[in-house]
């Protein structure tokens, strides 16, 4: 049932969270995966920055540095998937690339862009 009232563990800061929610998913060992796309709207004084990833523990707690990743070519992060191994695959709305963080390592960071990204994936 919907409530309108905040999930368990509410509100979820640090970690870099910058106009989040285009792009959530959860690991196999179970944190959750944040694109920050920084948009800005009614209320919102600042506009984000955005461009970056954010890691959280299953209880919320910020596991990537205060600024959230860079690592890659992040750029309007929005769709994401994650595979069995934890290989973390971010679609780039403003880049038309896909970034990919092998193993969920962000220092392992590969990118894709345009034609290369069929190619990368279909073999």
């Amino acid at each position: 049932m919907t409530t309108g009232s905040d999930a368990d563990h509410a509100p979820y800061t640090g970690g870099g969270l910058d106009g989040a929610g285009f792009g959530v998913v959860v690991d196999p060992e179970t944190n959750v995966w944040v694109g920050n796309f920084g948009f800005s709207g009614t209320g919102c004084a600042t506009p984000g920055k955005g461009n970056t990833l954010s890691e959280l523990s299953s209880s919320g707690d910020p596991l990537s540095p205060s600024a959230g990743y860079i690592q890659g070519a992040i750029d309007g992060p929005q769709g994401m998937a994650v595979d069995q191994d934890g290989n973390l695959c971010i679609v780039n709305f403003h880049g038309s690339s896909v970034t990919e963080y092998r193993g969920g390592s962000p220092g392992r960071a590969v990118n894709f862009t345009n034609g290369k990204i069929l190619r990368a994936t279909s073999g």
